[in-house]
This record gives structure tokens, C-alpha cells and sequence, in this order.
């Protein structure tokens, strides 16, 4: 099953935060299939009142100098970007979307294919929350790979981190399936030797 991890590059964490780039992994439990990443042209963006916050512009400034030249050099029309990962979702025949925090990126994506009346293809039930993933999964350590706020960066190691929380439960999953056949061999020679037992009581 395909799923869909995406991480945005903002001016902001509002309803309609200007959307610097979006990155996007296609993934399912065992590896990584395909990659998505575009920079979009703040212009476009501010010309249809998508909002930038002076705290986010500051955060920026604290940021790796690649990180930030990677987010502010974007020169695809927003509406074009959003198209495109429209179809990239599409085409890799995604089941889910999921994104780091329940009223984050998917919001912020939502909310821009809402403005510009364009269809988003995965319904409600299909949006998932990686924070609360995380949550509730067994602790792991991932290295990163790249640059953190680069958005493909970001969304593969969060992919990556789903991978390997998988994998190790996949592995629990097998010790407590072969532990519970070695109880029921088990119990299965206790009954065996019970049932002799008996046999020989009533000869």
C-alpha cells in the first residue's frame, strides 16, 4: 500500500501560510519508491493573500543558510506546484497522506487546493498524523540524510523513521507468533504426557 509522507517549507503556521516548497516521498513499510520536490515562487503565492509572519521570517534567519536558499529560491507558480503533487499522488496510486503534526502541512495544503478550487484527492480519513505515530511507537534513533528544512529532505527521514518503526515491529510481531507456537507445542506434550498418565491409572 502506497502512502503519501509530504513536509512544507512556510512564511507561516496560520490557515494559509505562503508555501515556500513542499517535498513529498512515496513509501510504504518496507522502502522509499519515488520522490517529489518543488520550490514555489513566493510571489505567486502573496498575490493570492497566502500570509507571511514576521516570526517565521526571523526563525528563517536562524536557519542553515542552504536550508533557507533552498526555500526562497523558488520559481514554480504555486498553483502549478499544487497540480503536480495532485498527480504525483495520483499516479503512485496513494492510499494516505500523512504529515508531521495533524493541522500542519496537510492543512496548509488543503487549504490552498480549497482556494484555488481544485480537487485534493485523498479524503479525510485518509490524512494521518506522524507525530501521533510516533507517539505511540517504541522509541527510535534515524541519522538524518541532508539538510533539516530542506521539505524532501524532511519528509524522507520521516518516511525513514516509519520504515524502521515498522520493521522492528514487524519483527516483535514474529517472536510472539513463534513463542506462541512453542507454548502451544508445548502444552500440546503436556496434554499428550497427561493423557498417558491417565491411560496407565485406569489399566
Amino acid at each position: 500500500m502506497n502512502k503519501l509522507m509530504v513536509d512544507c517549507e512556510t512564511l507561516g503556521i496560520g490557515e494559509r501560510p505562503v508555501l515556500l516548497s513542499i517535498g513529498a516521498v512515496v513509501f510504504d513499510d518496507a522502502e522509499i519508491h519515488k520522490f517529489f520536490h518543488v520550490q514555489i515562487d513566493i510571489e505567486s503565492a502573496k498575490a493570492h493573500g497566502f500570509s507571511v509572519d514576521q516570526s517565521t521570517l526571523d526563525w528563517w534567519d536562524q536557519q542553515d543558510p542552504i536550508a533557507k536558499k533552498d526555500a526562497f529560491s523558488g520559481e514554480r507558480d504555486i498553483q502549478d506546484a499544487l497540480a503536480a503533487l495532485v498527480r504525483f499522488y495520483k499516479v503512485n496510486e496513494c492510499t494516505q497522506i500523512w504529515s508531521k503534526g495533524s493541522i500542519a502541512d496537510i492543512r496548509w495544503i488543503n487549504n490552498a487546493l480549497n482556494y484555488f478550487d481544485m480537487c485534493q484527492p485523498w479524503k479525510f480519513w485518509q490524512e494521518m498524523c506522524f507525530r501521533t505515530f510516533l507517539e505511540m511507537s517504541p522509541r527510535v534513533s534515524v541519522a538524518f540524510e541532508g539538510v533539516p528544512h530542506n521539505a524532501l529532505d524532511d519528509a524522507a527521514h520521516q518516511a525513514r523513521q516509519f520504515i524502521h518503526i515498522k520493521t522492528i515491529q514487524s519483527k516483535q510481531a514474529q517472536i510472539l507468533i513463534e513463542q506462541g507456537q512453542c507454548f502451544n507445542e508445548m502444552a500440546q506434550k503436556v496434554a499428550d504426557l497427561e493423557f498417558k498418565l491417565l491411560q496407565k491409572e485406569a489399566m
